[in-house]
């Protein structure tokens, strides 16, 4: 027996997983035997990646190929911003094009998926009409990172943490006196429009969204920033907020300092413009429709989703050990239970380059803001092109509906292709 799993990430020592895939599979069902192809980067072997994705491309439209695809689920991106070339570059019309499997029938009866351990908006994010095929390995929450004596103090009526009262609580922020980092609140709405904004393409209807309202304030940021800059200031260089809030990995490294200082951090969801807690799927593995080898694919899903691939650990059988770091080193694991040692086996993150140690209590509130999920989407492919068309608008004078308006017709025609 055999299984062939394709590995594509833009992150991560893909090298050094598919190696720990491949010892862990075989020391749990040694009678299969894996291989495990890896897609490089662009910067590790641009002809080569090209080369691959080609082959398997063709073979899997003629029926063959890898049986399971682990891959990023945010698309691969160009230095102009435009999506680059990837194996699966939109995975809601790969969903809808019968390429996967739907896992969801043959998971359900199987003591060793921990379906309940994952959010069930994060699965959902991955299914199409109740057909479950992509399932999510990795997320992202839209978090802020606080003070614990401020977070712990905030009135209940503090309008912070609602993306649909940002420019109530921007000046409410700068007004508070248990400042955490002083960053520029104002980036806000360009760090989080992707994860927390309704997507820019319907794919039920097939239509674009046309009423996305962070695009004005896109728009809004950008001519800011622009007439920052012209007045010789720098963008934003007034601005200071009592929390932090860029990307996670900057979160994660602050608390870490923050707390080798003696001082404690808490991490508080912040409120998508539709009501609720959204998470980003980060990254997937799924199925090809028509492998032969649909047993040893799902052992193989199975073994993704133990606390050992999902934080880091130890498998062992009779008497063979073989020890995993994280699948996933740069978003967080999909179990909550598989947090605790997530972070502790991620040691990048903290200025000082050695391993995460944080209070209980910033962890107990990281694993709250997941448990808060309320939402799950995957990326939005025509999220990029929109913020060009933004950086355009503000350099042509253009408002920001007809900057949108100038994209319409063109994802008409790509939600049809």
């Amino acid at each position: 027996m055999s299984l062939h799993v394709c590995l594509e990430r833009a992150s991560g020592n893909d090298d050094l997983a598919a190696e720990q895939l491949e010892r862990a599979f075989h020391l749990l069902h040694p009678e299969v035997v894996l291989t495990v192809t890896v897609i490089p980067s662009e910067l590790e072997d641009a002809e080569g990646r090209q080369a691959l994705l080609q082959s398997i491309r063709t073979q899997v439209m003629s029926g063959q190929g890898p049986d399971v695809f682990i891959t990023d689920a945010q698309p691969v991106w160009n230095s102009d911003g435009s999506p680059g070339d990837c194996l699966f570059p939109d995975l809601q019309k790969s969903m809808r094009g019968g390429i996967f499997l739907d896992l969801a029938p043959l998971l359900a009866g199987r003591a060793d998926w921990p379906g309940e351990e994952i959010p069930a908006p994060l699965l959902a994010a991955g299914a199409v009409d109740g057909a479950q095929y992509l399932l999510p390995l990795s997320c992202s929450v839209s978090t802020f990172l606080m003070a614990a004596e401020t977070a712990d103090s905030l009135p209940a009526d503090a309008p912070i943490l609602d993306i649909r009262r940002c420019e109530e609580w921007l000046p409410w922020a700068r007004e508070q006196g248990k400042m955490l980092n002083a960053t520029a609140m104002e980036s806000y709405p360009n760090a989080y429009w992707n994860a927390m904004a309704a997507p820019m393409l319907d794919y039920e209807a097939a239509e674009p969204r046309l009423d996305n309202p962070l695009l004005g304030a896109l728009y809004s940021q950008l001519a800011a920033q622009a007439a920052s800059k012209e007045d010789g200031n720098g963008a934003f260089s007034g601005g200071r907020a009592y929390g932090y809030a860029p990307d996670f990995s900057g979160q994660l490294s602050a608390a870490a300092d923050m707390a080798a200082m003696g001082r404690e951090t808490r991490f508080l969801p912040l409120v998508s413009e539709e009501g609720g807690v959204n998470a980003m799927v980060e990254s997937v593995a799924c199925v090809r429709a028509n492998t032969p080898h649909v047993r040893e694919a799902l052992d193989f899903l199975c073994m993704l989703f133990t606390p050992q691939f999902q934080g880091g650990g130890t498998f062992e059988a009779e008497d063979e050990r073989c020890s995993v770091g994280p699948l996933q080193l740069y978003d967080l694991p999909v179990r909550t239970d598989s947090l605790e040692s997530w972070l502790a086996n991620c040691s990048y993150f903290g200025n000082s380059g050695v391993q995460l140690a944080l209070p209980d209590a910033t962890v107990a509130s990281l694993a709250a803001c997941l448990e808060q999920v309320t939402s799950a989407r995957l990326p939005d492919v025509c999220g990029a092109e929109a913020w060009l068309a933004a950086s355009r608008a503000v350099r042509q004078g253009q408002s920001p509906s007809a900057a949108l308006a100038a994209l319409t017709d063109r994802w008409r025609l790509y939600m049809t292709e």
